[in-house]
């Protein structure tokens, strides 16, 4: 990574701050699906796949920055793209445009923010069942809980608020392995979260959230 993918320690406060409104603009304002902080904390995740690569769909480069980061932190090689382009070939677009041709045997996990996937050239209800046939597990996110519930029902693994799916991988209240045994108690697990993510119980997680969205909010 060069320099000037790491965001500069000045002005602090105002970099908090901002982190601190991205994080409630996630969570209570239904628009904002871009965000896409399901993979923020992916350094708490137990992805049971050793030397699988992990796909992250995240258009915000802060955003995208940030979850690759963590993932690598975390051991994981990643591949970070801004778009899902097309599914066959398996194409995403770069950060600076480009179009990128991807194996999908090189990954086992991808999180996708539906809001990043070309509607011009990929049939929705078609993603899920993609990445199930290359044995890919597929973690959807989005703020507005009809989106989710349409993923879970066109075949994603888990779909979820976005703060409380990262909520719940910070905390490690839920990881990879648990999705692939039992996604229905998985789903359960996060559901409940939904309904708690403010509680004093899920502070350090938010802490913890909150700071990495400011590592990069700048």
């Amino acid at each position: 990574m060069t320099s000037s993918d790491r965001p500069e320690k000045n002005d602090t406060r105002s970099i908090e701050d901002t982190a601190s409104s991205l994080w409630k603009s996630a969570y209570e304002h239904k628009v904002a699906i871009g965000l896409g902080a399901a993979a923020l904390a992916a350094t708490a995740l137990h992805l049971n796949r050793k030397g699988s690569e992990v796909l992250v769909v995240e258009a915000a480069p802060f955003m995208g920055k940030a979850m690759r980061d963590s993932l690598e932190a975390a051991g994981h090689k990643v591949t970070w793209i801004t778009e899902i382009n097309t599914l066959k070939p398996l194409v995403g677009i770069t950060e600076g445009k480009e179009r990128l041709v991807l194996s999908p045997k090189r990954f086992g996990t991808a999180f996708i923010d539906p809001n990043h996937v070309s509607l011009d050239s990929v049939d929705f209800e078609q993603v899920a069942p993609f990445f199930r046939k290359e044995n890919i597990r597929t973690i959807g996110t989005s703020a507005m809980t009809a989106v989710n519930r349409e993923m879970l029902a066109s075949g994603f693994d888990l779909a979820g608020n976005k703060t409380a799916v990262l909520t719940s991988i910070v905390g490690r209240r839920l990881d990879l392995r648990q999705i692939g045994r039992a996604p229905t108690e998985a789903q359960s697990i996060l559901s409940n979260l939904e309904t708690k993510i403010n509680s004093q119980e899920l502070a350090d997680a938010r802490s913890q959230a909150r700071a990495l969205i400011a590592k990069y909010a700048v």
